[in-house]
C-alpha cells in the first residue's frame, strides 16, 4: 500500500460546496485492533458501497491485515472485486442473489 491516507474529493454543482474525506488507514487499523481486543469474537467488517465511498480495496486489505475474520459487501460484483484483488477471507453478500449469482458463488468456493 502506497499511502496510509486515502483522500476522496466529491465535486458539487455549487463551487464552494465541494467536499473531501481523508481516511487514515493506520488509525483505522488501530481502531480495529481496539475493537478486536474488546469483543474477542471474529470480526465482520462491512465494506459495501466501495467501503462507504472510502475505497473498497484499500480499506478491505487493511481490515484483513488488522484481523477482520470476514468482510461484508452489497453485491456479488463487490465480492468478486475483493477476490480478484487477493482478499482471502470469507465474504458475506448482504443482499439477495439471483440464480446466476448463486451459480457463480458456488463455482468460486462460496458457502451458504
Amino acid at each position: 500500500m502506497r499511502s496510509t491516507t486515502i483522500r476522496l474529493e466529491v465535486s458539487s454543482s455549487e463551487p464552494r460546496r465541494a467536499t473531501w474525506c481523508e481516511v487514515n488507514l493506520t488509525q483505522f487499523a488501530d481502531n480495529l485492533g481496539v475493537i478486536n481486543g474488546h469483543v474477542r469474537r471474529p470480526l465482520l467488517v462491512v465494506v459495501k458501497g466501495n467501503a462507504y465511498g472510502h475505497g473498497l480495496i484499500e480499506v478491505s486489505h487493511m481490515a484483513v491485515a488488522s484481523g477482520a475474520a470476514m468482510l461484508g459487501v452489497a453485491s456479488v460484483d463487490e465480492a468478486s472485486t475483493l477476490i480478484q484483488n487477493g482478499i482471502d477471507r470469507p465474504i458475506l453478500v448482504l443482499s439477495g442473489l439471483d440464480a446466476d449469482e448463486i451459480e457463480y458463488c458456488v463455482a468460486n468456493g462460496g458457502r451458504y
